[in-house]
């Protein structure tokens, strides 16, 4: 987030796991709140979360095939780098202009969608 977003609560992670002879399934959801606050009625709020899929199924002998999917607004911190920088928000004008921190704008709290995943085949 950037120097003026605050969290207020912890992101909150739910998860299930089945795992068999003949492999594994995961599934995963994380929910999220999202504040602004600059001061100067330039402050906003949204939630945003996101949902992970996974397998992993024993094939020949002790060969693996694996895969992941991810896909949700706001769940840059769980796909890219931290190092990357903000990935899960951005602020714009709630007036529609892009002229953010504009005398009568005020801010409008938008989240990022994400998607990724993997797939592999280990032998």
């Amino acid at each position: 987030m950037n120097a003026f977003a605050v969290d207020k609560m912890p992101d909150v992670i739910a998860r299930w796991r089945y795992k068999a002879s003949w492999g594994a399934v995961n599934v995963s959801g994380v929910a999220r709140y999202f504040n602004y606050n600059q001061g100067n009625f330039f402050n906003d709020s949204t939630f945003g979360g996101g949902v992970h899929g996974g397998a992993t199924i024993n094939t020949w002998g002790k060969d693996v095939l694996k895969g992941t999917f991810n896909y949700g607004p706001g769940i840059g911190r769980y796909i890219r780098d931290a190092a990357a920088g903000n990935t899960d928000t951005y602020v714009t004008c709630s007036n529609g202009s892009n002229a953010i921190m504009t005398a009568g704008c005020g801010a409008s709290l938008q989240t990022v969608t994400m998607m990724g995943g993997w797939a592999a085949y280990q032998h």
